[in-house]
This record gives C-alpha cells, sequence and structure tokens, in this order.
C-alpha cells in the first residue's frame, strides 16, 4: 500500500510516501477467514443442534439445525436470548436459562436430560451438553452446546417401566413363590412369597443363587433341577416333597421349572 502525505518542510511543501508491506496482513486476514469457513462447515455438518453463547446468554454462534428446532429463520437467532425464543414455555426457558447460569458460574460442564415443553401444548425430551469457554487465563466467557433429541429413547425408557412394573405387580400377586434366573442361576426377579419363603426382602435376593439365600435342603433341589432345565431346555416338574427350613420346621412345596 502507498500513502502519501503533504507536509511543509523548510517552508518548503514537499510530498512524503509511504510505502507498506500489506502481504503479511493479508495472509493473517485470509488465515482468519479459512479458519472461520472451516469452523462454520464443522458446526454445519454437526448431527446436532449447536450453539455458542457469550455470558449474557446471546447466541454469537447458531447451526442450521438449531435454527429449525427453535422455529427461527436461519441466521436470525445469533444476538437473542432465550427468553427471545417464543416457541418455548415459560418454566423451559427459564430452566435452560439457569443451565447457562450454572456452567457460567461453576466453570464446569453440564449434562442435562429433561423434558422441553412448547406453547403448542407438546413436549420432547433432549440431552443437552454444555462446556464453558474459557480465555488462557482460565476465565469464563461463554459455552459450547449441542442438544440431542433423545423422546424415542426415553419413551421406550418408561414403556419399559411400565412393563416391568407390571410384571412385577403380577408376579407379587401370585400366591406361590416364583423366581427368574439367567445362565449363571443368579436371581433377576423373585415375588413377595418366594422371598418370605426365603425370610428375606426381595432386594437383598437380586443377583445372588439359591445356595446363598435359602437352606441348603431346597436349595440343593433347587440347582439340580436348574441345571437340568439348562442341559435339556424343557420344563422340569417335580412331585410335592417336603424340605427342612432354618427354623426347623418341615414345609411342603411342589417345584417347576421352566427355560
Amino acid at each position: 500500500a502507498v500513502h502519501l502525505h503533504l507536509a511543509t518542510i523548510g517552508g518548503q511543501a514537499v510530498c512524503l510516501t509511504v510505502i507498506e508491506d500489506l502481504r503479511e496482513h493479508q495472509q493473517r486476514q485470509q488465515t482468519l477467514e479459512d479458519s472461520q469457513q472451516l469452523l462454520r462447515t464443522i458446526v454445519e455438518a454437526f448431527p446436532h443442534p449447536f450453539y455458542t453463547k457469550d455470558l449474557t446468554g446471546k447466541y454469537t454462534l447458531a447451526n442450521e439445525l438449531i435454527h429449525r428446532s427453535s422455529r427461527t429463520p436461519l441466521g436470525e437467532m445469533v444476538g437473542k436470548r432465550v427468553g427471545d425464543l417464543v416457541h418455548l414455555a415459560e418454566a423451559s426457558r427459564v430452566a435452560i436459562a439457569a443451565d447457562d447460569a450454572k456452567v457460567f458460574s461453576t466453570g464446569e460442564p453440564l449434562i442435562i436430560t429433561r423434558a422441553t415443553d412448547y406453547i403448542d401444548g407438546h413436549s420432547a425430551f433432549h440431552k443437552t451438553t454444555k462446556f464453558p469457554i474459557k480465555n488462557p487465563a482460565g476465565q469464563v466467557t461463554g459455552l459450547i452446546a449441542f442438544t440431542e433429541d433423545v423422546t424415542d429413547a426415553v419413551q421406550w425408557e418408561q414403556r419399559l417401566e411400565r412393563s416391568h412394573k407390571l410384571l412385577r405387580d403380577t408376579l407379587d400377586a401370585m400366591p406361590f413363590p416364583i423366581t427368574i434366573k439367567d445362565a449363571d442361576l443368579r436371581l433377576l426377579m423373585v415375588n413377595r412369597a418366594y422371598a418370605n419363603v426365603a425370610g428375606k426382602s426381595v432386594e437383598e435376593m437380586i443377583g445372588h443363587r439359591s445356595s446363598e439365600i435359602i437352606w441348603p435342603d431346597l436349595a440343593n433341589a433347587l440347582d439340580s433341577m436348574d441345571h437340568q432345565v439348562l442341559t435339556t431346555k424343557q420344563p422340569v416338574v417335580a412331585p410335592s416333597k417336603s424340605f427342612l427350613n432354618r427354623d426347623g420346621h418341615r414345609i411342603q412345596l411342589r417345584l417347576g421349572k421352566y427355560p
């Protein structure tokens, strides 16, 4: 670059010419632009909504997916805060702002899975991961976050929990002892009737073998039948038999095992 300056020296007008080599500056500018373009490419290639915020809570970077999920025209999220996202219910906006504040104050990452409520009445479950942005001095200057829609996974888990509860309630309603074991013969589930026979709580029996929780006379019979079922892959039903419990009393039981 050439800069011309008019000046007066010794009463005479002179023209000063300053020549500046801008190649280094242009190279730095090009490097910066290339870096920004690379960042934009990475952000847009990210498979989930992705954004950054400054300490005031304003979005400073947002990919297309976060614009879609926020129902905001492309390019209009930067400069906005979560409170400006009118498609979200008030409680969800408050919760998101509180999460941001926690990252800013602690300087620690935060992973949250919760329901996001919308003003149109529907809800979705999101897993959001937030990381603090720090300067060379270690001070928090903002945050990076990405959000994954886990609605299907959460709903499947809820259905599984309901199904498990139904099975548990059904087993507990049975008047006779019932157990479910894995291939290693460890208890996966027992009903209350079985726990009463063993004289233990349901919780302290899970994960144990029969020999570890019930009297030897019955445990030996159960183990023998278990191995027979695992070997033949066929049901085994034994005739009614009396067993000596830990209290020295005999009880009459009819045992059945099914693969």
